[in-house]
């Protein structure tokens, strides 16, 4: 590690602080705004309890732990610290020993003093560039936007001022993705004439032109057979913070055929459940929330599956996932706690105008 260290002050670090009884949600909110990427769980006393990680977050959500859950839950107790007498060489070879950026700094009663931070973690540009490609769908009509769609494609309606598959475009470039596919087909010339090769933004983009509608997965069987890292793939039609640098790394780290991106949803019923065992009565539960994860649009898929597409099939992504993968096949969720909206109904690009930054 041949970084410089950072030391932010207990001052400093008040932007990464969370007491005890805060939640998941507050934590996640609190990884968003923050730069340094780590949440310092503190009791009332600025007492250190508790790191916190995106990871740690991920591995919370897919155990079934809610958004609402405590983060006493969550965190991580088996922590490294360090006091403040110990010299910035020694704290960067204990970051090198054990591969990571953050050191809490804390006095002998384990009140926070600082956090030290490696500065090409803290304030590092996302200048990396990765192999890897994208497919950006927007081949859609929109019907359900109409009639804003009429005579403009989905993924170029506007939100605040600029076109949706552009805002999905620049964070995938910002990841360091720099080869791109975009599968078109509802005035496809609109997109083209738009976004042009990508030179406007130092990028190469390719169209993958559907004839006729091929379904929401039928444009993988019009990709280059000679594509040899995994593909992202990303609906024209969401918004998203989601963290493409962190599943890219999820669908690497656990050696995933396909890597499908969920977002948790909660549903209240307005009804009591009556719960029962064949026909007789176990329970009944007042108006219960269910908790599940709906397919963001969002997946990582790697270059074998598509070099066994037949050219030009249509496919759906479900019949993909569902039927022609088996179980030969490693299939992972990569638990979304970021933001992510559908731009499917004229609601939801109402709210995507207000909430969106």
């Amino acid at each position: 590690m041949n970084n410089n260290l950072v030391f932010l002050s207990d001052k400093e670090c008040k932007s990464v602080k969370i007491p005890l009884d805060a939640t998941i949600k507050d934590a996640v909110e609190t990884l968003e705004r923050s730069k340094f990427k780590i949440v310092l769980v503190v009791d009332q006393d600025n007492v250190l309890k508790g790191t916190v990680y995106d990871g740690d977050i991920r591995r919370a959500l897919i155990k079934g732990l809610g958004l609402s859950s405590q983060i006493y839950k969550v965190m991580s107790r088996n922590y490294i610290k360090v006091s403040n007498q110990v010299s910035y060489k020694d704290v960067k070879e204990i970051m090198r020993r054990n591969s990571i950026f953050h050191i809490p700094v804390t006095d002998g009663e384990d009140k926070i003093l600082g956090l030290h931070v490696l500065d090409n973690y803290a304030f590092k540009k996302d200048s990396k560039k990765y192999p890897n490609s994208v497919l950006l769908m927007a081949g859609g009509r929109g019907k359900r936007l109409m009639p804003l769609t009429e005579n403009c494609p989905k993924p170029l309606i506007e939100i605040n001022g600029k076109p949706l598959l552009e805002i999905i475009l620049e964070k995938c470039i910002k990841a360091g993705l720099r080869n791109f596919y975009i599968s078109v087909h509802y005035l496809s010339d609109q997109i083209i004439n738009y976004f042009g090769n990508g030179e406007k933004w130092d990028i190469s983009i390719s169209y993958l032109h559907e004839e006729k509608p091929m379904g929401t997965a039928g444009a993988l069987s019009l990709l280059p057979k000679t594509i040899s890292h995994p593909l992202l793939i990303m609906n024209g039609d969401i918004l998203t913070k989601i963290n493409i640098t962190q599943f890219l790394e999820f669908h690497e780290n656990n050696s995933a055929d396909i890597t499908i991106a969920g977002s948790e949803h909660y549903y209240t019923s307005p009804y009591g459940v009556v719960e029962v065992e064949g026909i007789n009565f176990k329970s009944i539960i007042e108006k219960p929330t269910f908790k599940n994860f709906i397919n963001a649009g969002i997946y990582i898929i790697n270059p074998s599956i598509i070099r066994d597409l037949n050219d030009k099939e249509y496919l759906d992504m479900p019949d993909l996932l569902n039927k022609r993968l088996g179980e030969n096949y490693k299939k992972v969720v990569y638990p979304i706690h970021e933001y992510w909206l559908d731009i499917g109904r004229i609601e939801s690009l109402n709210k995507a105008k207000i909430e969106w930054e």
